[in-house]
């Protein structure tokens, strides 16, 4: 929930949804493909990227298998065919999708925007904040294909963005290497570092400048004999994650003032019976100078003794110091709301009614 609604206010922050769009092409019934379709592609992604009217960024997601790496725990188990292996997890992106995310180095820099793939040479790739721990600037490591990769910078910790297509939320990249894009290829999706039109379209995202420039687009799509591409807009992932953060702020405020109830009134059964028990130990109190007041302390010292331990439980194991002490703060006070009937029927007892009670 908290994710989804971080990546709504993330996404509306990084660029007027409203003039975004991503496409998704679906296949006709008579597929065709060829040179044909590739022009189209090549023709597509060529005047968007030289076009001023448009902004466009892609990512897209990968796993290699790294062969000399140090050892360490940002490996993940992914399948491959009917085995598993373990592999990093790669993030192909281009030079506006650095800026439009606004992502931040803590050492290095990113790789150059004109970058080319030749396959002699090595990849260069920027780290997540994680991999600091074992790598540095200029280290050169290999995958199970023999392609190379250099290191030339690492994010600062703590960088995100937000999948516009699938509207997962915010995305980390603490544990991702970030590799550049270069559109050479169209058989292939991924080949020697290369990726072709179709795989970037389809992880694209196009900022307009005009809502209007989208028919533009549309018009050289339009010939395509193999897909229909269709040009979606950003604004309605965007609803998506804010009904669908709405939908789980009613659950989750719905089961919050379930257990509010069901505590609250153990509390109260719990602190009526205990007055009840122990009448003839508070008698001793009295007899020993104590007054209704330090009775009432008492009582209330043992829910704030649990409190206080959960508290303290909660700052160790949350990030989020405030919202834990400002949901503590709100707890208390519910805490000595809910002995308010133990203390009115404990200050409604006379002094002589007490002395005279037995358990």
């Amino acid at each position: 929930m908290y994710k989804k609604q971080e990546a709504f206010y993330h996404l509306s922050k990084a660029f007027d949804t409203s003039n975004a769009f991503y496409i998704s092409m679906v296949e006709k019934e008579e597929f065709v493909g060829g040179e044909h379709e590739e022009n189209i592609m090549k023709d597509l992604y060529t005047y968007i990227d030289k076009n001023d009217k448009y902004i466009s960024f892609a990512n897209i997601e990968n796993y290699i298998e790294i062969k000399d790496i140090p050892k360490n725990s940002l490996s993940v188990e992914v399948e491959q065919g009917p085995s598993k292996i373990l592999a990093n997890k790669t993030l192909s992106v281009s030079p506006n999708f650095i800026n439009v995310f606004d992502l931040s180095l803590s050492q290095g820099e990113f790789f150059d925007a004109s970058w080319e793939y030749v396959s002699d040479k090595n990849i260069p790739v920027v780290l997540g904040y994680s991999y600091a721990k074992y790598m540095d600037i200029d280290d050169v490591f290999t995958d199970v294909d023999n392609q190379k990769y250099k290191v030339v910078g690492f994010l600062q910790d703590g960088q995100t963005f937000v999948d516009v297509s699938f509207g997962e939320g915010v995305i980390g990249l603490n544990d991702v290497i970030l590799t550049p894009i270069d559109v050479t290829t169209f058989y292939n999706l991924f080949v020697d570092g290369n990726y072709a039109y179709e795989t970037y379209l389809e992880n694209s995202t196009i900022i307009l400048k005009n809502r209007n420039d989208i028919k533009e687009l549309r018009d050289i799509a339009k010939h395509s004999k193999t897909y229909n591409y269709n040009f979606n807009s950003v604004e309605g992932v965007s609803g998506y994650m804010e009904k669908s953060t709405q939908e789980s702020v009613g659950v989750f405020l719905f089961l919050l003032i379930l257990i509010i109830i069901f505590a609250s009134t153990l509390v109260i059964i719990n602190t009526l019976e205990f007055i009840r028990k122990n009448m003839r130990e508070f008698s001793i109190h009295i007899f020993g100078g104590a007054t209704k007041k330090h009775i009432a302390l008492r009582i209330f010292l043992q829910i704030f003794i649990v409190w206080l331990l959960s508290f303290i439980i909660s700052l160790i194991i949350s990030n989020q110091n405030f919202i834990v002490l400002g949901v503590s703060v709100v707890i208390l006070l519910l805490c000595l709301g809910a002995c308010l009937p133990s203390f009115i029927t404990l200050f409604k007892l006379q002094i002589s009614d007490i002395l005279r009670r037995k358990e």
